[in-house]
């Protein structure tokens, strides 16, 4: 409940929250081939490879992560590179034999694709890996040629230096829908992250620049990043899966997916891939290295598991010990006409490691969406649909990212979240719905009061969000006297977003507040309307987030009370960790009695609202037990000598 109104009620307000977001389906393309489909009884598929790569040249722990290269014209010509970590960058045919060994002696550990680089006015792709060579540790980046189905050192420099010099570990690639620009995430073994727009160099070659890093708490290699959506995930490798914003503004929020543990998620959680399909859907899968197996979650909003693979051997092996994995909804060769899923072997006794090709219908079976249409190739002249990021993200339930500023799902609205009074410039995706509920207590020398507030959130739209706010019961009490029970207040509350944050400027908002004299009666309220109106301020700094509200209110002037006018203001920060939010926030107003006026000796007889704390101070905490519960706590003290102790739950529906 808003604090620009503490004018009109002085109470600290504590919410159970219930969430149910409404999403819209612009511009959806229909299912193809098999849909998606829950079978009865078990949740594991186990599916036979039909292709294995030669061994890499390198014994024991050598290979480590594919990636697979659909080519633009001849889909049977396509490739899948892997990674000898003690050698070079080895190129495979789809039936397993070797085409090429690059940048031998590089030490490449992961390995991604990328589509569609501009470079010297042409469109082209890039093959790029984390590399641990004594003397040249970073990031390469080679050319793909789909003349000859060879790829060539484009590096400029012959690296491209990450973490000042530290040995890299983990490496994906994004290109934005949003901004056309390509970039490439790196990770450490420490749990550190960097991000790096790449850049054309002159004379056909490719650098980087760095343009974000932030880390998790500790080691971190497999990841992966959804251009259409704009997002980037991350496998801490004991803990679980983050979901961030994929945008380099983006800053440090993020979503925990999965957790080790959860159906039967176990470590170390190693390569991340996405199964991409039409309409913003498709499939995320895990290598839980520890149960030898894969797990899939779905590609849409908050990625709820969906089951597990565990390939088993027929005429070509099992996998073991897998580090990476790779995937692709592309038809290519005969063999693998509806898609393709590779997987690292880190065992292949009694020889030398290597990778193995599944059919993804072998896969999918019925279970699963078989969807060859979606092409990773954003440029015209495919023939193949792609959604805007925008509407794909409508169309997967998920929170819209504006301009770079990802948000994972804790605060998207642009009013307060509890504990917190302060407003946020951040709204809900269009079609969204909130539901607060809550039961508030304030503790003051002489009196208490009960409350019985309810909120209902709608948006209208990505930038238009409207607020419906009555106090359904307010118990006020002086000792052992009952002085006002019934009916509270009715506030109503629109807010639009005027500016997106972004790197430069944070985001801004305003909005516009009345509270209609619903009141039984005095003292509960004054029986006079009051009208605010705010301006809104939120920025990222990392994994902080700052909030400033500067409010005026006219306030109604109920018969013989010299009430006036007030201006409002709040500050709050919200600091982000794995599972927990830290929160606090000043916030409060001017006077609103004159200064030659008192309130009632009694505290509460005469206009009670307008005697109302004029400082507050809370501090507080959120813990997301999962991405639908979260809890929190917040006590709040103010210049009144009142106390508050505001515990609250949140549960969002989809």
């Amino acid at each position: 409940m808003r604090r620009s109104c503490s004018v009109l009620n002085p109470s600290l307000c504590s919410w159970f929250v219930f969430v149910a977001p409404l999403t819209c389906f612009a511009g959806a393309v229909p299912v193809v081939e098999i849909p998606a489909a829950t079978a009865p009884g078990s949740t594991t598929v186990r599916p036979v490879a039909r292709v294995e790569t030669q061994p890499v040249p390198h014994a024991r722990d050598a290979a480590d992560t594919p990636a697979i290269w659909v080519h633009p014209t001849h889909p049977e010509k396509s490739l899948v590179l892997g990674t000898d970590k003690r050698g070079g960058l080895m190129v495979y045919n789809l039936d397993g034999s070797v085409r090429q060994l690059v940048s031998d002696g590089a030490l490449p550990n992961d390995v991604d694709v990328l589509y569609d680089f501009p470079l010297d006015g042409k469109p082209v792709d890039l093959a790029l890996a984390g590399c641990r060579a004594r003397d040249a540790l970073g990031v390469k980046v080679w050319v793909i040629d789909p003349g000859t189905d060879t790829l060539s050192d484009a590096t400029e420099g012959g690296i491209i230096p990450v973490f000042r010099g530290i040995e890299p570990y983990g490496t994906c690639v994004y290109h934005s829908a949003k901004t056309g620009n390509c970039y490439f995430f790196a990770t450490t073994k420490q749990g550190q992250v960097e991000q790096y727009q790449l850049r054309e160099a002159g004379d056909g070659k490719i650098t980087g620049a760095k343009v974000r890093a932030f880390n998790v708490s500790s080691i971190c290699e497999g990841c992966v990043a959804d251009n259409e959506l704009g997002y980037y995930y991350l496998a801490e490798e004991h803990v679980g899966i983050w979901k961030f914003g994929a945008e380099p503004d983006a800053g440090e929020q993020r979503t925990m997916v999965t957790k080790v543990g959860d159906h039967n998620l176990t470590p170390n959680i190693e390569g991340l891939a996405l199964y991409c399909a039409t309409g913003g859907r498709g499939y995320l899968i895990a290598s839980s290295q520890g149960d030898n197996t894969f797990k899939v979650y779905a590609r849409e909003s908050d990625n709820p598991y969906v089951l597990t693979i565990d390939p088993q051997a027929d005429q070509i092996g099992d996998v073991e010990h897998t580090d990476g994995i790779a995937v692709t909804n592309c038809a290519t060769s005969r063999e693998f006409s509806k898609g393709l899923f590779v997987a690292h072997d880190g065992k292949n006794k009694p020889k030398n490691q290597n990778f193995k090709l599944y059919a993804w219908e072998d896969i999918a079976g019925t279970r699963l969406l078989v969807d060859t249409r979606w092409s990773p190739r954003a440029g015209p002249g495919q023939g193949l649909p792609q959604l805007s990021l925008q509407d794909a993200q409508r169309a997967a339930g998920a929170r819209e990212v504006g301009a770079g500023v990802s948000d994972d799902g804790r605060n998207a609205w642009a009013v307060e979240v509890q504990p917190l009074e302060t407003e946020a410039a951040r709204p809900a995706p269009a079609g969204a719905v909130k539901l607060e509920v809550g039961f508030e207590r304030e503790l003051a020398s002489r009196q208490t009061e009960s409350n019985l507030p309810v909120a209902i959130d709608y948006a209208a739209s990505d930038r238009v969000q409207f607020r419906l706010e009555p106090v359904l019961y307010s118990d006020i009490r002086e000792a052992h006297r009952t002085l006002a029970t019934g009916l509270g207040d009715l506030e109503l509350t629109a807010t639009v977003l005027a500016l997106t944050e972004s790197s430069r400027n944070p985001g801004v908002a305003v909005a516009g507040e009345v509270k209609l004299p619903t009141a039984s009666g005095a003292p509960i309220g004054s029986g006079k309307a009051d009208y605010t109106g705010d301006v809104v301020l939120s920025k990222h700094v990392a994994s902080l987030v700052t909030h400033l509200n500067l409010g005026y209110t006219i306030v109604g002037r109920p018969a013989g009370v010299q009430a006036r006018n007030v201006f409002g203001y709040g500050f709050a920060t919200e600091q982000k960790f794995a599972r927990f939010d830290a929160v606090a926030e000043i916030f409060g107003h001017t006077r609103a009695l004159a200064k030659d006026v008192q309130p009632d000796p009694s505290g509460r007889a005469v206009a009670p609202e307008l005697a109302g704390e004029e400082l507050v101070g809370t501090i507080g905490a959120r813990y997301y037990a999962s991405d639908r519960v979260v809890l929190s706590l917040g006590v709040s003290y103010d210049n009144d000598h009142a106390i508050e102790i505001q515990p609250g739950l949140s549960l969002k529906f989809r």
